[in-house]
């Protein structure tokens, strides 16, 4: 049959035109069209092996701009050659043909109930793990709204959701997945309305969760976090000496008891399922470096009885304590001086290598404690105090309790 091929420049698209209405007999199956690939229209956001299967004069729906019925008259490879009412024909790859069903109506039906069904689209988004833009977006925005308020307005809408269901399974009973946004695309609706429930809770989930995005102060405890777990996963033995791992944030990481603690001094219990998953990565990563992890007490070999006696008083409640060794890292003072040369104090590095007894974890303490004397002026000085200075967890010593 010969054809002619026009520009139709309002669409931007060419549409070859019969001359005559197209034959019923005309072979479904054909080697090849006579077209040029420009004439093929596509889907691009649709899997390219997508073929609803169609056969000879099934009834069809294609989108050219808007949605428009078509009768499939012969398919070669991948592409369906297709008749509209006013017997013009077209070619589509499988991947833009779909099961016919009425659009408009189908469309009007959504914008009647899109204030009911705009909390469901990001989760639609989310869960297909496409961009949001490619399900619609109806200006649903709950920034200011509390959880409480998102789950009265679900309530809210459960009638007319339910409502929704019957109309759209009694009216399209094909409901096909065209890939476009839910005004056009029947299948994105089905799924929402039948599985309203899951739909729901994932709403509330997502505010729950952004709750936790929110928040500048878990913002700034993460940071901590990451900065812990890069201090311990960097230090190797042979290259530093030091951990440097923050001892709030690892005591947080491997003791229970103590991020309870912190967490209800701070108000912040709501966020412990947040501060736990972010904890979890350091507490692991402690449990491989610090069983071999130990205070280095060469280097503090000095200080007597009464030295060490004093070093236990920077210690709230010693007897709660299983001390190790203690020692002071100098013999003689060491000065501190204001700008003017005037000495401030003098002190004394120590540290104590002690194990909670009280502890909901398996590591030891490095307690770091300096014996300091105030100046008195005129060449004299203050009587001795102990002042603690840091504490870092380490690994314990072997047998120790």
């Amino acid at each position: 049959m010969k054809t002619h091929l026009i520009l139709t420049c309002a669409l931007g698209i060419f549409i070859a035109l019969g001359s005559t209405a197209i034959s019923a007999q005309e072979p479904f199956e054909q080697a090849a069209f006579a077209i040029s690939p420009s004439q093929v229209e596509t889907n691009r956001h649709a899997p390219k092996d997508y073929d609803a299967k169609f056969k000879q004069n099934d009834m069809a729906i294609v989108y050219m701009i808007g949605f428009q019925k078509v009768r499939v008259a012969a398919k070669s490879g991948n592409i369906y050659k297709v008749v509209y009412a006013n017997n013009n024909v077209a070619y589509f790859r499988a991947n833009a043909v779909y099961p016919y069903f009425d659009a408009n109506k189908y469309e009007n039906l959504v914008r009647d109930n899109d204030e009911v069904l705009s909390p469901f689209l990001d989760c639609y988004a989310k869960k297909h793990n496409i961009y949001p833009e490619l399900v619609g977006d109806f200006g649903w925005r709950h920034d200011g709204m509390t959880v409480e308020e998102i789950k009265e307005r679900l309530q809210l809408g459960t009638a007319k959701m339910v409502q929704l269901e019957r109309d759209l399974k009694s009216q399209f009973p094909v409901r096909p997945n065209t890939y476009h946004q839910i005004e056009r695309n029947p299948a994105i609706l089905d799924e929402i309305v039948t599985n309203r429930e899951e739909y729901e809770q994932c709403v509330i989930d997502r505010k729950e969760s952004s709750k936790f995005d929110d928040s500048v102060w878990l913002m700034a405890h993460r940071d901590d976090i990451k900065k812990a777990l890069k201090a311990v996963n960097e230090y190797d033995p042979a290259t530093k000496i030091s951990m440097r791992s923050d001892m709030n944030v690892a005591l947080y990481a491997v003791s229970p008891k103590a991020r309870n603690a912190w967490l209800k001094s701070a108000s912040a219990l709501d966020f412990k399922d947040a501060i736990d998953k972010l904890l979890q990565p350091l507490a692991d990563a402690l449990a491989k470096k610090l069983p071999t992890y130990f205070p280095q007490m060469d280097k503090y070999p000095s200080g007597t009885a009464a030295d060490f006696a004093l070093l236990k008083r920077a210690l709230k409640n010693p007897a709660r304590y299983k001390i190790f060794k203690s020692g002071l890292m100098q013999s003689a003072w060491q000065i501190d001086k204001n700008s003017l040369g005037i000495p401030n104090a003098r002190y004394k590095n120590g540290v104590i290598y002690l194990r909670d007894t009280e502890a909901d974890h398996p590591y030891c303490h490095a307690t770091y404690v300096n014996i300091i004397q105030n100046y008195s002026g005129g060449g004299t000085y203050a009587a001795s105090r102990s002042a603690l200075v840091a504490e870092e967890l380490v690994g314990c010593p072997a047998g120790a309790k």
